[in-house]
């Protein structure tokens, strides 16, 4: 994998990265933040999993995730900036009525911009690398009311996908709804009518990884959430998460985190 990674600062509650990559790149699996995300797409076409929502994403678009929404991308070389930016840093510059009103474009998920107005955001990313910490709020309003009135006037849609792409994508919503109830690949195929040999085809060529991985890795997020947010221990978390062995769920666990549960509270408990 080749990445040039052009800018990368973090701050306690600001992100700011500009990163290209010159080969195709699929991310290794689904995850979610506890910030808005603002994936602003320079260069590539990208697949992006929302949600349980699958869109093509090319150059001038944004897409936009919501705190705990788990996404993932794939496709061929891209550059995008990416800011992330956690509720904590918008209620300390900003009153609760602002925040409603400037985080309406994340209703949306995806936004495709006329070149002028990509031109004008452009120009506020710009505006954040170089202006101080401490007045950085002053642009990111501005980004998010830039958003917010593109989102009236340009459009905003899924990009043509395919039946099967769709057909993955239905297959994905249905996960994330019935991780805890899945058993096996037969209940997947026997809510979709279909067979398990066309279940995994359709599925790796949309997302470009296993319907065992994805699953997985949708019970390894609320994983995630349970030890951060709870004091159960790790055997609960795992059943709570629908992993049947203990030993199993610490092994998948770490394969995704390579992190153990434990080291993962810690992580968490000690940022």
């Amino acid at each position: 994998m080749k990445t040039n990674s052009v800018y990368n600062e973090q701050t306690v509650d600001l992100l700011f990265m500009v990163e290209g990559q010159r080969t195709p790149y699929d991310m290794p699996f689904a995850h979610h933040h506890n910030s808005y995300e603002i994936y602003i797409l320079e260069s590539g076409t990208r697949n992006y999993i929302i949600d349980d929502e699958l869109f093509e994403v090319s150059e001038m678009d944004v897409a936009l995730i919501s705190p705990y929404m788990l996404h993932k991308t794939t496709g061929g070389p891209y550059k995008r900036t990416l800011i992330s930016i956690r509720p904590s840093y918008l209620r300390k510059h900003f009153s609760e009525d602002a925040i409603n009103y400037m985080l309406t474009p994340f209703n949306y998920k995806v936004i495709s911009l006329t070149a002028n107005l990509f031109s004008k955001l452009r120009s506020i990313c710009q505006k954040i690398i170089s202006t101080p910490e401490e007045e950085r709020f002053v642009y990111i309003s501005e980004m998010l009311i830039l958003l917010k009135n593109a989102a009236k006037s340009c459009t905003i849609d899924k990009k043509t996908i395919s039946s099967n792409e769709r057909q993955a994508a239905e297959i994905v919503k249905y996960i994330n709804l019935n991780y805890l109830d899945i058993k096996s690949l037969e209940d997947i195929c026997s809510h979709f009518f279909i067979t398990k040999g066309h279940l995994c085809r359709i599925f790796k060529k949309s997302l470009n990884m296993s319907v065992i991985s994805y699953l997985n890795n949708v019970k390894v997020q609320n994983a995630c959430d349970l030890l951060a947010k709870t004091n159960k221990n790790i055997t609960e978390i795992g059943f709570e998460s629908g992993f049947n062995s203990t030993m199993y769920f610490c092994k998948t666990f770490k394969k995704y985190l390579n992190l153990s549960p434990l080291e993962y509270r810690k992580k968490m408990q000690n940022p």
